[in-house]
């Protein structure tokens, strides 16, 4: 059996599995990743076509950069607090099955923080959808379009 040196790609199929067993325990970890990998979505390119005509002072491409990270900031705040919230609520319901376990002050502190992380989530959603405007509108400013919608179309 020949090893690949670091770095190297390995194919991994069911027939070098049952040969290798446990030799080649890489394999199953490297097709765990890329199946976690295809799930994901794909990730869009966006071209902005920067010119001095249009934006001498690259006022349009900086506000377009700046709507793209706090739209990406925002979203992920938001899946921060939903989660949180989610959590929250597990713990609340434990709590109000088996009361005797969580304290009153405990049990009220949490509805404290679940009421304030709703509302955190709520307002992390406005802003997002705010700055999605706001997106949007800089990217017909800049005169920028997203490449990963039109080449998925297209397929």
């Amino acid at each position: 059996m020949q090893l690949a040196r670091p770095g190297a790609a390995i194919a991994c199929n069911s027939q070098a599995m049952a040969i290798a067993g446990p030799l080649v325990s890489g394999c199953s970890r490297r097709r765990r990743r890329a199946r976690a990998m295809q799930t994901r979505l794909p990730m869009d390119v966006i071209e902005i076509r920067t010119s001095s005509d249009r934006d001498p002072d690259g006022r349009h491409f900086r506000a377009l950069v700046q709507a793209i990270d706090q739209v990406n900031r925002l979203a992920h705040l938001r899946r921060f607090a939903v989660n949180a919230l989610a959590a929250l609520a597990g713990f609340l319901w434990l709590s109000l099955i088996l009361p005797r376990i969580v304290p009153a002050l405990v049990r009220d502190l949490a509805v404290l923080a679940y009421a304030a992380m709703a509302l955190g989530a709520v307002a992390a959603m406005a802003l997002e959808a705010r700055w999605a405007r706001i997106h949007r509108r800089c990217m017909q400013a800049a005169d920028a379009r997203v490449l990963g919608a039109e080449m998925s179309a297209g397929s």
